[in-house]
């Protein structure tokens, strides 16, 4: 196993991080996750692993030396629901075998389990990272197997290598799966999506946002903040990429950031680009998904609960969690106003409280029956 200590973390580290961080500079998602597979399992001292990554076109479970069907040999066997260990893994984060089935199963030397399955499949040991992106149906995790039982030593060897290249691997993971659907190339392909998505050229220069980006910040008044942290998301994918000689070893967590305005919450990802997918030199990508549901427009809660143009302001402000000071603060109205309106907005509702209220905001949508 190649040394994780601080002298040579930057080399192995760096290039675990760049293959991580450029699904793109691939032909497909198999090819992908064979690189980043051949760029860490060295470092953690076998070549038995897996990549797990539900795409549209390649099967969930790529790897070049374990065969795919044996965890569904195992849930077989044990008669466990695979959802459970598939989410108790992304609540981890990062995890050994007896983290994910310790409390459920006995798989030690002398268990029937451990001759069945564990040992004949070269899987005595495992150790991985999960990462859960909410558009998933599963957590994508990285999974190395083991032939032997590992010593606490290079247990904890390893959990500190897969520790320092989780957050890339999230970055990379939650990039690939928000583009892939419209990887058509640059611009056009970009286009298409439904995310929300930027282009930075290699001196950070904005060149390309397409139009689900432009109409998500257009509809945020508050959206200077998303803004900044989509500039900053962009220089830390840069930074891993290429970070200037002589500087501290950049950290990975800048590439995938929450960011919460008054108005809504925003997940943001970043990866680079290089090589055929960005003439010319290095390019960053950057994903926003925003977490908060868009609210419908005052007129489309007139037009469905039958409220007035002034009720209809107040209930997209309780939507949005104001309390009635903060309303009558941005209506310029009296507290008292405030509340005779929130009683309207549940009269014509039918409901009970101001949280149903903002609830059932949220999911109306613009078509009115």
């Amino acid at each position: 196993m190649e040394s994780a200590s601080t002298t040579d973390a930057p080399a192995w580290l760096r290039n675990g991080r760049r293959v991580l961080l450029r699904p793109f500079e691939y032909d497909s998602a198999d090819a992908w996750r064979h690189a980043v597979i051949q760029a860490l399992a060295p470092v953690v001292g076998t070549d038995l692993a897996g990549f797990c990554l539900v795409t549209e076109n390649e099967a969930p479970l790529y790897s070049p030396s374990l065969d795919p069907a044996a965890a569904d040999r195992l849930f077989e066997l044990t008669v466990v629901d695979p959802r459970d260990i598939y989410r108790r893994a992304a609540r981890l984060q990062v995890f050994d075998r007896d983290d994910l089935w310790g409390d459920i199963l006995e798989f030690g030397p002398g268990k029937e389990l451990y001759h069945e399955f564990f040992e004949p499949t070269g899987s005595v040991e495992e150790m991985g990272i999960a990462t859960r992106d909410p558009t998933a149906p599963i957590p994508a995790g990285l999974s190395f197997h083991f032939e032997k039982p590992l010593d606490p030593e290079h247990t904890e060897e390893v959990r500190r290598v897969l520790t320092r290249i989780r957050p890339a691997f999230t970055a990379g993971v939650e990039t690939f799966l928000r583009m892939e659907p419209g990887w058509l190339g640059l611009g056009p392909g970009l286009d298409i999506l439904s995310e929300g998505v930027a282009l930075f050229d290699a001196n950070g220069h904005l060149r390309h946002v397409n139009p689900s980006l432009r109409t998500m910040l257009e509809d945020d008044p508050d959206a200077r903040r998303v803004r900044r942290m989509i500039r900053a998301t962009s220089a830390a994918a840069r930074a891993l990429a290429d970070p200037p000689p002589g500087s501290c070893e950049p950290e990975a967590r800048g590439c995938v950031r929450n960011v919460r305005t008054p108005s809504a919450k925003y997940r943001i990802s970043g990866t680079f680009l290089e090589g055929r997918t960005a003439p010319g030199g290095l390019a960053t990508l950057v994903a926003v998904q925003r977490l908060t549901p868009t609210l419908p427009s005052e007129s489309t809660l007139g037009a469905r609960f039958g409220l007035t143009p002034r009720q209809a302001e107040v209930a997209l402000l309780l939507a949005r969690g104001e309390s009635n000071a903060d309303i009558a603060s941005t209506l310029e109205i009296s507290i008292h106003t405030v509340r005779r309106h929130v009683e309207g907005v549940l009269r014509k509702t039918g409901l009970s409280s101001r949280w149903e209220v903002a609830d059932r905001i949220r999911m109306t949508t613009e078509d009115v029956p």
